[in-house]
Protein backbone atom coordinates (compact mmCIF):
# COMPACT_ATOMS: atom_id res chain seq x y z
CA UNK A 1 0.00 0.00 0.00
CA UNK A 2 1.18 3.63 -0.74
CA UNK A 3 -0.93 4.95 2.27
CA UNK A 4 -0.72 3.43 5.44
CA UNK A 5 -4.36 3.13 7.08
CA UNK A 6 -5.14 5.92 9.41
CA UNK A 7 -8.14 6.97 10.67
CA UNK A 8 -7.84 10.63 9.84
CA UNK A 9 -7.02 9.46 6.14
CA UNK A 10 -10.13 7.44 6.11
CA UNK A 11 -12.18 10.09 7.69
CA UNK A 12 -10.50 13.23 5.39
CA UNK A 13 -12.21 11.60 2.09
CA UNK A 14 -15.39 11.48 4.13
CA UNK A 15 -15.53 15.12 4.81
CA UNK A 16 -14.74 16.23 1.42
CA UNK A 17 -17.85 14.27 0.25
CA UNK A 18 -19.95 15.67 2.57
CA UNK A 19 -18.76 18.73 1.45
CA UNK A 20 -19.05 18.18 -2.23
CA UNK A 21 -22.75 17.26 -1.90
CA UNK A 22 -24.14 19.86 0.31
CA UNK A 23 -22.42 22.59 -1.72
CA UNK A 24 -23.90 20.98 -4.84
CA UNK A 25 -27.58 20.95 -3.68
CA UNK A 26 -27.03 24.34 -2.41
CA UNK A 27 -25.54 25.66 -5.16
CA UNK A 28 -28.87 24.32 -6.89
CA UNK A 29 -31.43 25.06 -4.38
CA UNK A 30 -32.71 21.46 -4.43
CA UNK A 31 -35.03 20.81 -0.88
CA UNK A 32 -33.70 17.23 0.33
CA UNK A 33 -37.40 16.77 0.22
CA UNK A 34 -37.67 16.65 -3.25
CA UNK A 35 -34.26 14.99 -4.43
CA UNK A 36 -36.22 11.91 -5.51
CA UNK A 37 -38.56 13.58 -8.14
CA UNK A 38 -37.60 13.27 -11.52
CA UNK A 39 -36.50 16.73 -12.18
CA UNK A 40 -33.85 16.23 -9.52
CA UNK A 41 -32.49 12.90 -9.93
CA UNK A 42 -29.77 13.99 -12.34
CA UNK A 43 -28.27 17.19 -10.70
CA UNK A 44 -28.43 16.32 -7.62
CA UNK A 45 -27.67 12.61 -7.21
CA UNK A 46 -26.77 11.03 -10.35
CA UNK A 47 -24.00 13.54 -11.56
CA UNK A 48 -22.35 14.82 -8.13
CA UNK A 49 -22.47 11.09 -6.95
CA UNK A 50 -20.87 10.02 -10.44
CA UNK A 51 -18.01 12.60 -9.69
CA UNK A 52 -17.30 11.22 -6.25
CA UNK A 53 -17.46 7.76 -7.34
CA UNK A 54 -14.81 8.47 -9.53
CA UNK A 55 -12.57 10.61 -7.49
CA UNK A 56 -12.97 7.40 -4.98
CA UNK A 57 -11.87 4.79 -7.53
CA UNK A 58 -8.80 7.15 -8.43
CA UNK A 59 -8.40 7.48 -4.45
CA UNK A 60 -8.48 3.78 -4.13
CA UNK A 61 -5.87 2.67 -6.91
CA UNK A 62 -3.68 5.65 -6.05
CA UNK A 63 -3.58 4.70 -2.04
CA UNK A 64 -3.84 0.53 -2.86
CA UNK A 65 -6.39 -0.15 -0.53
CA UNK A 66 -8.59 -1.36 -3.39
CA UNK A 67 -8.47 -5.04 -1.96
CA UNK A 68 -8.92 -4.11 1.74
CA UNK A 69 -11.83 -2.03 1.22
CA UNK A 70 -13.74 -4.72 -0.58
CA UNK A 71 -13.19 -7.05 0.56
CA UNK A 72 -12.50 -8.89 4.41
CA UNK A 73 -9.33 -10.80 4.81
CA UNK A 74 -11.11 -13.24 6.82
CA UNK A 75 -14.79 -13.21 6.59
CA UNK A 76 -16.35 -14.36 10.06
CA UNK A 77 -19.11 -17.21 9.73
CA UNK A 78 -22.24 -16.65 11.62
CA UNK A 79 -24.93 -18.31 9.29
CA UNK A 80 -27.56 -17.77 12.08
CA UNK A 81 -26.67 -13.75 12.20
CA UNK A 82 -26.67 -13.33 9.04
CA UNK A 83 -29.49 -14.91 8.06
CA UNK A 84 -31.85 -13.00 10.50
CA UNK A 85 -30.39 -9.89 9.32
CA UNK A 86 -30.90 -10.71 5.52
CA UNK A 87 -34.76 -11.64 6.37
CA UNK A 88 -35.41 -8.50 8.51
CA UNK A 89 -33.81 -5.55 5.80
CA UNK A 90 -35.22 -8.02 3.21
CA UNK A 91 -39.25 -7.72 4.66
CA UNK A 92 -38.64 -4.07 5.29
CA UNK A 93 -37.47 -3.34 1.33
CA UNK A 94 -39.91 -5.98 0.46
CA UNK A 95 -42.54 -4.07 2.19
CA UNK A 96 -41.90 -0.46 0.71
CA UNK A 97 -41.30 -2.06 -2.81
CA UNK A 98 -44.93 -3.23 -2.99
CA UNK A 99 -46.35 -0.50 -1.53
CA UNK A 100 -47.10 1.07 -5.05
CA UNK A 101 -47.22 -1.15 -8.32
CA UNK A 102 -44.23 -0.30 -10.46
CA UNK A 103 -46.28 -0.92 -13.51
CA UNK A 104 -47.80 2.34 -12.21
CA UNK A 105 -44.95 4.22 -12.89
CA UNK A 106 -42.80 5.43 -15.33
CA UNK A 107 -40.34 3.11 -16.53
CA UNK A 108 -37.69 5.77 -17.37
CA UNK A 109 -38.20 7.17 -13.88
CA UNK A 110 -37.36 3.72 -12.39
CA UNK A 111 -34.27 3.49 -14.15
CA UNK A 112 -33.03 6.76 -13.18
CA UNK A 113 -33.56 5.92 -9.67
CA UNK A 114 -32.43 2.38 -9.41
CA UNK A 115 -29.37 4.20 -11.63
CA UNK A 116 -29.29 6.97 -8.78
CA UNK A 117 -29.64 4.80 -5.49
CA UNK A 118 -27.41 2.38 -6.95
CA UNK A 119 -24.40 5.19 -6.73
CA UNK A 120 -25.93 6.48 -3.40
CA UNK A 121 -25.20 2.78 -2.20
CA UNK A 122 -21.71 2.99 -4.01
CA UNK A 123 -20.46 5.96 -2.74
CA UNK A 124 -21.77 5.66 0.86
CA UNK A 125 -20.54 2.64 1.49
CA UNK A 126 -17.04 2.93 -0.24
CA UNK A 127 -16.49 5.41 2.19
CA UNK A 128 -17.89 4.75 5.36
CA UNK A 129 -17.70 0.64 5.14
CA UNK A 130 -14.71 0.73 2.85
CA UNK A 131 -12.49 3.86 2.67
CA UNK A 132 -13.20 4.85 6.49
CA UNK A 133 -12.87 1.45 7.78
CA UNK A 134 -9.62 0.18 6.45
CA UNK A 135 -8.11 3.68 7.98
CA UNK A 136 -10.14 3.01 11.17
CA UNK A 137 -8.29 -0.44 11.19
CA UNK A 138 -4.77 1.61 11.28
CA UNK A 139 -6.23 3.36 14.67
CA UNK A 140 -8.22 1.32 16.60
CA UNK A 141 -9.93 -2.05 18.09
CA UNK A 142 -12.66 -2.99 15.95
CA UNK A 143 -15.67 -1.76 18.33
CA UNK A 144 -14.20 1.36 17.58
CA UNK A 145 -14.09 0.95 14.11
CA UNK A 146 -18.03 -0.39 13.80
CA UNK A 147 -18.43 2.54 16.25
CA UNK A 148 -16.98 5.54 14.08
CA UNK A 149 -18.17 4.11 10.71
CA UNK A 150 -21.55 4.05 11.63
CA UNK A 151 -21.36 7.32 13.31
CA UNK A 152 -19.92 8.85 10.48
CA UNK A 153 -22.31 7.70 8.25
CA UNK A 154 -25.63 8.45 10.61
CA UNK A 155 -23.34 12.18 11.00
CA UNK A 156 -23.78 12.36 6.77
CA UNK A 157 -27.47 12.80 7.16
CA UNK A 158 -27.25 16.02 9.76
CA UNK A 159 -26.62 17.84 6.75
CA UNK A 160 -30.15 17.22 5.32
CA UNK A 161 -31.06 20.15 8.33
CA UNK A 162 -29.60 22.16 5.85
CA UNK A 163 -31.79 21.37 2.73
CA UNK A 164 -35.09 21.46 4.35
CA UNK A 165 -35.37 18.58 6.76
CA UNK A 166 -34.87 20.85 10.16
CA UNK A 167 -34.86 19.29 13.10
CA UNK A 168 -36.15 15.84 11.66
CA UNK A 169 -32.43 15.47 10.30
CA UNK A 170 -31.32 14.57 13.98
CA UNK A 171 -33.88 11.58 13.55
CA UNK A 172 -32.37 10.86 10.46
CA UNK A 173 -28.86 10.48 11.94
CA UNK A 174 -30.12 8.06 15.16
CA UNK A 175 -31.81 5.86 11.95
CA UNK A 176 -28.98 6.04 9.66
CA UNK A 177 -26.16 5.11 12.83
CA UNK A 178 -28.57 2.31 13.02
CA UNK A 179 -28.91 1.42 9.68
CA UNK A 180 -24.90 1.70 9.54
CA UNK A 181 -24.99 -1.22 12.05
CA UNK A 182 -26.67 -3.82 9.81
CA UNK A 183 -24.37 -3.01 7.00
CA UNK A 184 -21.30 -3.09 9.13
CA UNK A 185 -22.62 -6.82 10.13
CA UNK A 186 -23.36 -7.31 6.64
CA UNK A 187 -19.67 -6.58 5.57
CA UNK A 188 -18.20 -8.50 8.20
CA UNK A 189 -20.76 -11.76 7.74
CA UNK A 190 -20.19 -12.02 3.86
CA UNK A 191 -16.70 -10.86 3.75
CA UNK A 192 -17.05 -8.37 0.83
CA UNK A 193 -18.46 -4.40 1.10
CA UNK A 194 -20.18 -5.59 -2.58
CA UNK A 195 -23.01 -7.18 -0.70
CA UNK A 196 -23.88 -3.55 1.65
CA UNK A 197 -23.82 -1.70 -1.81
CA UNK A 198 -26.66 -3.96 -3.05
CA UNK A 199 -28.04 -3.87 0.09
CA UNK A 200 -28.06 -0.42 0.41
CA UNK A 201 -29.39 0.65 -2.96
CA UNK A 202 -32.19 -1.70 -2.94
CA UNK A 203 -33.43 0.09 0.71
CA UNK A 204 -33.19 3.41 -0.87
CA UNK A 205 -34.82 2.22 -3.91
CA UNK A 206 -37.71 0.74 -1.93
CA UNK A 207 -38.43 3.91 0.24
CA UNK A 208 -38.32 6.01 -2.41
CA UNK A 209 -41.73 4.69 -4.21
CA UNK A 210 -44.21 5.34 -2.41
CA UNK A 211 -43.83 9.08 -2.76
CA UNK A 212 -43.32 8.09 -6.76
CA UNK A 213 -46.45 6.46 -6.66
CA UNK A 214 -48.47 9.14 -4.99
CA UNK A 215 -49.06 6.55 -2.05
CA UNK A 216 -48.76 6.53 1.83
CA UNK A 217 -45.35 4.76 3.30
CA UNK A 218 -47.03 1.00 4.68
CA UNK A 219 -48.96 1.82 8.18
CA UNK A 220 -46.61 -0.80 9.89
CA UNK A 221 -43.40 0.49 7.85
CA UNK A 222 -41.89 2.20 10.64
CA UNK A 223 -42.46 -0.39 13.37
CA UNK A 224 -40.95 -2.89 11.26
CA UNK A 225 -37.72 -0.64 10.96
CA UNK A 226 -37.20 -0.31 14.55
CA UNK A 227 -37.81 -3.74 15.01
CA UNK A 228 -35.20 -4.22 12.30
CA UNK A 229 -32.75 -1.72 14.05
CA UNK A 230 -33.52 -3.09 17.92
CA UNK A 231 -32.78 -6.61 16.57
CA UNK A 232 -29.82 -5.76 14.93
CA UNK A 233 -27.91 -4.14 18.10
CA UNK A 234 -29.07 -7.24 19.94
CA UNK A 235 -27.21 -8.88 17.13
CA UNK A 236 -23.75 -7.02 17.32
CA UNK A 237 -22.93 -7.18 20.72
CA UNK A 238 -23.87 -11.30 20.50
CA UNK A 239 -21.41 -10.55 17.40
CA UNK A 240 -18.76 -9.34 19.64
CA UNK A 241 -19.02 -11.31 22.63
CA UNK A 242 -18.58 -14.41 20.02
CA UNK A 243 -15.69 -12.91 18.58
CA UNK A 244 -14.23 -11.69 22.13
CA UNK A 245 -14.68 -15.47 23.16
CA UNK A 246 -13.00 -16.75 19.95
CA UNK A 247 -10.03 -14.82 20.80
CA UNK A 248 -9.33 -15.97 24.15
CA UNK A 249 -9.08 -19.80 23.25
Amino acid sequence: MRIAPRWWVGLLPVVLYAAWLLGTALYQGIDYRQIGAPANLLPALILPLSVAGIAMLAFLVWSGWTRRVFFEAHRVRKPVILATLLLLMGSCIALYATAVPLRALDPHYLLMLALAMLLVGFCEEVLTRGILLVGLRGSCPEVWVWFWSSLAFGSMHALNGLLGVGALALLQVVLAFCAGTCLYLLRRLTGTLLIPIMVHAAWDFSTFLPAAGKVASPPIGMALLLLTYVVTLVLLVLFFRQQARGTRR
